[in-house]
């Protein structure tokens, strides 16, 4: 559960970092095919690795499907923003409803 709601948390920052439209807009066109396959890369990861602890996998998701279309100005604005509240919202609020088999 610790590793679920620590990726979530990142995931979420790192949207919320791409949200803010000056500080987005240079780490997505200064580092363009890096900084999309990071991001698609790390919400890959944060969705496998909730899937296996059974923690909520919707934010993830989205994240996933999104990634291809969020670099759009405006678009991408709305878009990580929102996302970054589901993965956020989501790693503080949900509980111990978690499997932790590995402990």
């Amino acid at each position: 559960m610790k590793l679920a709601r620590a990726l979530l948390i990142a995931s979420g920052i790192y949207e919320l970092l791409l949200g803010i439209p000056l500080l987005g807009n240079m780490l997505i066109w200064e580092y363009l095919p890096y900084s999309l396959l990071a991001t698609f890369l790390l919400h890959v990861v944060t969705f496998s690795i909730c899937y296996d602890k059974k923690a909520p996998k919707v934010p993830s998701l989205a994240a996933i499907i999104s990634s291809p279309i969020s670099w759009l100005p405006f678009i991408g604005w709305g878009i990580h923003l929102f996302v970054s509240a589901g993965l956020l919202t989501t790693a503080f609020f949900m509980g111990n409803k978690v499997s932790d088999r590995y402990r």
